[in-house]
C-alpha cells in the first residue's frame, strides 16, 4: 500500500537505519527509480561471512549476466510508479521472479547504486535458491530465452561452457589435492 516497495525473506533482516536511508534515496515514491544496497550474508547460525555489494555496471547486459553480477535481492528496493510499469511478478517463474523483474524494470530506470549494507541475507544448505539449485538455473534460463535476442543467447551459450568449464575444473582441482593430500601428508 506504500509508495515504496520491496520483500523481505523469512529468514533475512533489514540493517540498521536501512528504511531511512531508503527513502532518502527514494523520496516520495513519485519518480521510476530503485535502489540496490549491499547485504551481509550470514549463515543458519547468524555468523557473519561476507559482504555482497552490487556491481557498479548494471547495464541490462551485466543483469543478464548474473551469475556474475547477482544483487541481493533484499537489498533492493523500488517506487510504486516503476512497479506499476515493470510489475508484477511472473508467479510462473517460483525461483526467479525477482530476476526477471529487476530486468523489467531496468528497461524502465537506472538504479540508483549503493556500497551501504541493507539487508542481512542468510545462505544455508536449506534456503530456497540453495537447496533448489538447479531449479534456480532453469528459471534463470527461462528468463533468458524471453528477455533476449539471438546474439545475446551465443553469448549466453559461452557463458554456459565457461560455468561449466569452471566447475570441471575445480572438481579436477579438488581431487588432485585430495590425492596429494593423502600421498604427501604434512
Amino acid at each position: 500500500s506504500g509508495e515504496i516497495l520491496g520483500w523481505l525473506n523469512s529468514d533475512d533482516m533489514l540493517a540498521p537505519n536501512a528504511l531511512a536511508f531508503i527513502a532518502c534515496c527514494l523520496g516520495d515514491g513519485g519518480s521510476d527509480s530503485w535502489v540496490i544496497g549491499a547485504a551481509q550474508i550470514l549463515d543458519a547460525e547468524g555468523k557473519h561471512h561476507f559482504i555482497r555489494y552490487p556491481g557498479t555496471d548494471l547495464s541490462r547486459t551485466a543483469i543478464l549476466h548474473w551469475h556474475k553480477n547477482w544483487f541481493p535481492q533484499p537489498s533492493t528496493f523500488w517506487t510504486r510508479t516503476l512497479w506499476e510499469k515493470a510489475g508484477p511478478l511472473d508467479e510462473n517463474l517460483h525461483f526467479a521472479s525477482d530476476y526477471d523483474l529487476w530486468l523489467r524494470m531496468r528497461s524502465y530506470a537506472e538504479p540508483i547504486v549503493t556500497r551501504r549494507v541493507l539487508s542481512l541475507c542468510r545462505f544455508h544448505e536449506q534456503a530456497k535458491g540453495f537447496k533448489h539449485r538447479f531449479e534456480v538455473a532453469q528459471d534463470i534460463i527461462r528468463v533468458f530465452k524471453k528477455e533476449t535476442r539471438h546474439q545475446e543467447r551465443v553469448r549466453f551459450f559461452y557463458f554456459i561452457l565457461e560455468v561449466g568449464l569452471k566447475y570441471i575444473w575445480d572438481c579436477f582441482a579438488a581431487f588432485v589435492k585430495n590425492i596429494s593430500a593423502r600421498l604427501f601428508p604434512r
